[in-house]
């Protein structure tokens, strides 16, 4: 089975997403991630979270090490972070974790996630303006670490993505090779991780979208392979179909999407 939404992504020549509010000069300096919510860093004055200091990894300083940050996250970055309570998320956390909603979190939704083939047209038609408003959609909570020296935070540039291009660009994170290794091992990919990964990216996909979209139910359909075998949302209708060279057809929605 495979969720949609983690059909189209786009590789970048990107590094990594932080928190808006994590790279002003101050925080990259400070190496402090603990953004406010109503004026209280992690929301801290209500009872949501706390700013607390990263545990430091226990990876040797190697020359590998310093050339992948991931291998010292986030204390390669920052040594504090919010850490929230409950059923508070969030950098800051200012959201609810994925089935839980109202203003201290404590409203469960029921939410289910069902086969692409069970939405009627209509609801297919839904999910797909959906994804398409939020890939064009600036998102105002993280941006994109796309260039500088890694080990030098004055150099660092950020720049805006949609919603839906920040998920992308996180995925592009996870997945890429990790630097010094020749093997072509991943964070992602090819480990003991990937199932525990794989659900934490569905859950900060659907996060975005929510943020995004306004709709605190929305929820990414599955795809269930074994009863598709000519795959039934290939088509311009739904996911777009494509060339015997495996080219988007143009009309299809997601043909006019690019590399942001």
């Amino acid at each position: 089975m495979l969720t949609v939404g983690v059909l189209l992504l786009c590789l970048g020549t990107v590094i990594a997403q932080f928190p808006r509010d994590c790279t002003t000069t101050e925080a990259l300096q400070n190496k402090n991630c603990c953004p406010l919510f109503k004026g209280s860093p992690c929301g801290a004055t209500f009872g949501r979270g706390t700013c607390q200091i990263v545990p430091q990894s226990r990876a040797k300083p190697t020359d590998r090490v310093l050339a992948d940050d991931r291998m010292n996250w986030p204390t390669f970055y920052y040594n504090t972070t919010c850490r929230c309570y409950g059923n508070y998320d969030g950098a800051n956390c200012g959201y609810c974790k994925g089935s839980w909603n109202g203003s201290d979190c404590s409203t469960r939704l029921d939410i289910q996630r069902r086969e692409f083939r069970q939405y009627t047209e209509v609801e297919r038609t839904e999910f797909i303006a959906k994804l398409n408003y939020c890939k064009a959609l600036p998102c105002p909570e993280y941006v994109i670490l796309t260039a500088g020296d890694r080990r030098y935070r004055d150099t660092f540039q950020f720049r805006d993505a949609s919603y839906y291009d920040i998920f992308v660009h996180a995925h592009y994170y996870a997945s890429k090779p990790i630097m010094g290794v020749n093997v072509g091992y991943t964070f992602a990919y090819g480990s003991s991780g990937f199932l525990t990964w794989r659900r934490r990216a569905l859950h900060f996909f659907e996060h975005l979208m929510r943020i995004c979209t306004g709709d605190d139910m929305f929820v990414s359909p599955y795809i269930d392979w074994r009863s598709d075998s000519d795959c039934f949302f290939c088509n311009d209708e739904n996911m777009g179909d494509s060339n015997s060279q495996g080219v988007l057809s143009q009309f299809s929605v997601f043909s006019s999407w690019g590399v942001s």
